[in-house]
């Protein structure tokens, strides 16, 4: 029986009723509205699959999981219509944001704040809602890591097949729990081969995933279902990972307030390797930084507009690079409590870089492990960049319930 004097349990309980009021009054808002964007052509594969035959939509870039499984909890409650699918999606969103607070209570000191900011991450909310595959791929990804954690490793592996089977892309997560294993074994040091023919055995079901999505690549000519011309799968850009810094000066670098003075003493005491990496940075921006994807044309989308206006002009450009620095600078100067925890940075470059179209949607995943693995601000930061996630997601949510824009 829940102790509402027991202060813990209450913040939790309120935590949960917010969540709850906030989500279920958006998904109410928009579970009649007409199709969004992308959302026709998922539905139109769920329902294909629903009429049993099994052609793919050539529009769709990923492989079926989601719709299958989307398709197959459809079957089983009789749903068919647009409602019905955003509901088995706002379902699976809930489901989600549980397994976050799951792992938030593992690797974090205040799982409730974190499971509020990540119910209210405005780059993830509008998605609890639609029929797109993103919530879902995050779902695997989180049950994957939570899983493996604890020590299920095999159940961990076959999470993150089904990860792979809705966003192939997250065959690098897969690739990070491996390495993850590595790191805590063996440190970062290079090891004897015995050493890693054991560790690969250890891991068999792992390194037989990663050679399956091999062979599948290498047969299809790709990773990419459809839209190969859009989404090249064999590209490197550098166009994610600064818009993904940009976005994330405002999303987390606040949090870094609470110890700015140990920050900047660090920066200080590292004042010739920051200088380097500053310019280094510079100059990378400078002669690689652009948005030429065609479908990073359409001003519809509120990614896109950001995009124009960081690329208008050098001023601009300058503009841009400022938070784009500084937000280096905070994930340069945050220290994790495990050594693994810092593998999620080249693993997020490994995520972005092959991607030629700049799409937000890409950083739901190192986004929200970051915001597991980071470490604790102060109560009234937490909470005030809580606030401010609901804030920026309520805008957001009004902007395509409305259909202004798209993010």
């Amino acid at each position: 029986m829940l102790k509402l004097g027991n202060r813990g349990t209450t913040a939790t309980l309120l935590s949960w009723l917010a969540v709850l009021a906030v989500l279920i009054t958006a998904f109410l808002a928009i579970r009649n509205h007409g199709s969004v964007i992308d959302e026709y052509h998922h539905f139109l594969q769920i329902n294909t699959f629903l009429h049993g035959q099994a052609t793919l939509d050539p529009e769709l870039t990923t492989l079926p999981g989601y719709h299958l499984l989307v398709c197959g909890i459809a079957v089983l409650v009789r749903a068919s219509s647009y409602p019905d699918m955003r509901l088995v999606n706002f379902l699976l969103s809930l489901f989600t944001i549980l397994v976050f607070y799951a792992s938030a209570k593992r690797f974090s000191d205040n799982p409730q704040v974190r499971m509020l900011q990540f119910s209210f991450l405005p780059l993830l909310f509008p998605f609890f809602f639609l029929i797109y595959t993103d919530v879902t791929a995050l779902l695997f990804v989180l049950l994957a890591l939570y899983l493996w954690e604890r020590g299920y490793r095999s159940w961990g592996y076959c999470f993150s097949l089904l990860s792979i089977l809705v966003r192939q892309q997250n065959v690098v997560w897969l690739l990070f729990l491996l390495a993850w294993d590595f790191t805590e074994t063996y440190g970062y040091r290079f090891v004897a081969p015995a050493l890693v023919k054991r560790y690969l055995l250890k891991n068999w079901l792992g390194v037989l995933i990663l050679l399956g999505f091999g062979g599948f690549a290498l047969l299809h000519g790709g990773i990419s279902m459809g839209h190969q011309k859009f989404h090249p799968s064999f590209n490197l850009s550098t166009g994610n990972i600064f818009f993904f810094l940009f976005l994330s000066f405002f999303l987390f670098a606040p949090l870094g307030l609470a110890d700015l003075g140990e920050r900047w003493r660090l920066l200080v005491r590292h004042r010739v390797v920051v200088l380097f990496f500053m310019v280094g940075l510079a100059l990378l921006y400078t002669f690689s930084f652009q948005a030429d994807n065609p479908l990073n044309q359409f001003d519809f989308h509120l990614r896109n507009k950001m995009l124009h206006y960081l690329t208008a002009n050098s001023f601009n450009r300058f503009v841009g690079f400022v938070p784009i620095a500084l937000a280096a600078l905070y994930f340069a100067t945050t220290s994790f409590k495990r050594p693994a925890f810092y593998l999620l940075y080249p693993f997020s470059v490994a995520l972005l870089a092959p991607s030629w179209l700049i799409e937000q949607r890409y950083y739901l995943v190192p986004a929200a492990l970051f915001m597991l693995f980071r470490p604790a601000a102060s109560r009234s930061v937490e909470y005030a960049v809580a606030a401010l996630y609901l804030g920026l997601s309520l805008y957001c949510f009004d902007g395509i319930l409305h259909g202004r824009f798209f993010l």
